[in-house]
């Protein structure tokens, strides 16, 4: 049975407009976990397991987000609760060209792996075979340093803590940005 004071709020979940509470709890996810959807509470799970792996809180998070946005996907086009092993190949696939026109393609890219893991997680394979395919983004033309520019950097090095950075960072390959 809902707590006396439960309500469960209008669906603001549509796929057209976003919700700017996905990720940070919202009517499904701060339902008792009795009441849960179970793909959400396959989420759940897969969060703690997360969490006992000492993923960052901000890992969590994101993964929440992606994780909500896909049940949202699911519950919104097919207007009913999926069984996380019900899962098809043609709902990924779906989510992915949509979620792929949304975001930038980094952002893309980190979300589909995401997703990629929480399938592994729930051992629903339709998305074992899947190739995930991301271009390159382009790379700013990257100047490396010769042997002389090299020796002129070490010959300016004045305390043992610009040692150790510069040695680290030739070493590493590092961008004077990291």
């Amino acid at each position: 049975m809902l707590e006396k004071d439960h309500k469960i709020p209008e669906d603001k979940h549509s796929t057209s407009n976003a919700n700017p509470n996905i990720g940070q709890g919202n009517e499904d996810s701060d339902m008792p976990s009795a009441y849960k959807p179970i793909l959400l509470r396959k989420v759940d799970e897969y969060l703690a397991w997360l969490e006992s792996r000492n993923r960052a809180e901000t890992t969590i998070v994101d993964y929440r987000y992606t994780l909500e946005k896909f049940y949202y996907f699911l519950r919104d086009s097919k207007g009913l609760e999926c069984l996380p092993e019900r899962i098809g190949k043609e709902e990924v696939e779906v989510f992915r060209r949509k979620r792929e026109s949304e975001v930038g393609q980094k952002y893309y890219q980190t979300q589909m792996r995401q997703l990629k893991g929480f399938f592994r997680y729930i051992k629903n394979p339709a998305m074992d075979d899947m190739y995930l395919e991301f271009s390159e983004p382009p790379r700013p033309n990257v100047t490396w340093l010769n042997e002389d520019e090299i020796a002129e950097l070490i010959e300016a090095i004045e305390t043992p803590l610009e040692d150790l950075l510069v040695h680290l960072g030739l070493e590493l390959g590092l961008r004077m940005i990291e």
